[in-house]
């Protein structure tokens, strides 16, 4: 069987990962001026593939590599995790699913047309105008309860990097999403208040994405470099309190 071999220098790709965040927010921003001085509707609709708010889009497409790259890592820590008899190979499994389903949403824009059903139903104003955000409140909910077990027993260093990624990701996909909801309820999508709560929204979803991406890294790096070690916290503790009692039970008496 050939194997998979993911280059894990963690520092190169935090390089290349700020580097295209950077080059995707200056062409968001490019496209936003260029949008007010010029009138080529060729130019418009070419250079309209860098908008931050645009479904069908370079940054979407990036979004979405993004979270399958997260799903293809979660699926190598629970592979390799899988060789130590890891007590969380499970939870690992349904992260990678997750970060799968997630990367097809991302093209297929599935939330989207959740909101449209919805609106069927309900007429959301305000911070709720996109009313999908409802949805996604259980969805974060789950997410914490299945992984809670899982965090406890990383390694710190790999939790708080996991952390803070999953903070600043939903942060700005559903916080600041809520935010522009209300502006573009209040004035208008066409307004430079609402450019920017987008620009911020959709900055903070990458970021969060590519720390998510380093820290997968970070802990895939340390279990391929040091298996036992970095699983040890992870093992289902009862099997390695049996040997102990078993041990005692067969200890010589010296007092006699």
């Amino acid at each position: 069987m050939p194997t998979l071999r993911i280059p894990l220098q963690t520092d190169r790709w935090a390089v290349v990962l700020t580097l295209a965040l950077a080059f995707l927010l200056v062409a968001n921003i490019f496209r936003e001026v260029y949008f007010q001085l010029s009138a080529d509707p060729f130019a418009k609709v070419l250079i309209d593939k860098f908008n931050f708010n645009a479904e069908l889009s370079v940054p979407a497409w990036y979004s979405s590599s993004l979270l399958l790259i997260c799903a293809l890592l979660a699926f190598a820590v629970a592979q390799t995790l899988r060789k130590n008899s890891h007590t969380d190979v499970w939870r690992w499994w349904v992260v990678a699913l997750m970060f799968f389903a997630m990367s097809a949403d991302e093209t297929v824009a599935i939330h989207e047309m959740s909101g449209v059903v919805l609106h069927r139903f309900i007429a959301p104003e305000g911070v709720l105008r996109f009313i999908w955000v409802v949805l996604a409140a259980p969805f974060i909910i789950g997410l914490v309860v299945l992984t809670w077990p899982m965090m406890k027993r990383l390694p710190r260093p790999t939790a708080k990097r996991l952390v803070v990624a999953a903070s600043i990701y939903f942060g700005g996909a559903v916080g600041v999403e809520m935010i522009g909801a209300k502006i573009f309820d209040t004035i208008g999508k066409q307004t430079p208040q609402y450019f920017f709560v987008m620009t911020v929204e959709e900055t903070m979803e990458i970021a969060g994405l590519s720390l998510f991406v380093l820290a997968l890294m970070h802990y895939l790096k340390e279990l391929v470099a040091q298996p036992d070690t970095a699983a040890q916290t992870a093992i289902v503790r009862r099997r390695s309190e049996r040997p102990v009692l078993a041990t005692a039970r067969t200890l010589p008496n010296r007092s006699g």
